[in-house]
């Protein structure tokens, strides 16, 4: 799939984005700047709490990974929350996502990552809120690993490569449904299959009522559309299957469960 663009966002104060720049070569001075894939941005602040993002192209924000295993990690994942926003963007509303350039992004991290680092999606979180194909690649879990020349040459060529070809693999395009946070059965897939995934919804966003109105969001809220959802089976009850399948045959989305 061919992109017209790209737009990159860089955080000043994330270690992990400004050591992902410079190995770019981009400016790490605030400001915006015309580049040859786009436009690069670089901001002062944290990412997470900027106002609602609107780019002409889609955006791809250079950022670390924070985690209480502090394991070191390359992740990759969609913004937005299934509930309340303690992290920045609006509550119940999701963020636009792009699971082509996820997909391509995680595969070319699995070809690349040091040896020790954990290569995952994360599950759908955090802000800011973005109204643009987007996606988030990081580097973590802790400082050692941010300043870690192996991690940021393995992101710095994964993202290189598309901002040089602006292309992105022509992936099925998904939404998954279940799990934990590190999102296990979605990043298997994605690393065996040529399917990548935008929105994933954790077993722990859908405590209670079914909220099938997450998943319709997480449907609607994808770019260019979602093509398929698949159902982790050991990361939600029957019950909530059976529900979701139901929704999906109505509006005639195809169904995987794995």
């Amino acid at each position: 799939m061919r992109l017209s663009g790209l737009v990159t966002y860089c955080s000043l104060v994330d270690q992990a984005s400004v050591n992902i720049a410079k190995y770019l070569g981009l400016e790490t001075e605030p400001g915006r700047y015309e580049k040859p894939y786009g436009f690069h941005v670089c901001i002062e602040g944290e990412f997470l709490y900027l106002p609602t993002v609107r780019e002409k192209y889609p955006i791809i924000f250079l950022s670390r990974h924070e985690s209480a295993s502090r394991y070191p990690a390359l992740t990759v994942h969609a913004t937005g929350n299934f509930g309340e926003a303690p992290y920045g963007g609006e509550p119940n509303k999701v963020s636009i996502s792009f699971p082509k350039l996820a997909g391509t992004l995680l595969k070319g991290l699995f070809i690349r990552a040091p040896d020790g680092y954990h290569v995952n999606y994360e599950v759908t979180h955090h802000g800011p809120l973005v109204e643009t194909p987007h996606v988030f690649i990081e580097i973590g879990s802790s400082e050692k690993e941010r300043n870690d020349k192996n991690a940021i040459e393995a992101v710095g060529e994964t993202v290189g490569k598309v901002l040089d070809t602006l292309e992105v693999l022509d992936l099925v395009s998904a939404v998954g449904v279940g799990g934990p946070h590190y999102a296990p059965t979605f990043t298997r897939i994605t690393r065996e299959e040529d399917v990548g995934f935008g929105h994933i919804i954790p077993k722990r966003a859908m405590r209670g009522d079914p909220r099938v109105d997450r998943l319709e969001m997480a449907i609607e809220r994808t770019y260019p559309c979602t093509e398929i959802v698949v159902l982790d089976r050991k990361g939600m009850n029957g019950k909530r299957r059976q529900t979701f399948r139901a929704r999906l045959e109505n509006n005639r989305i195809k169904r995987e469960r794995r």
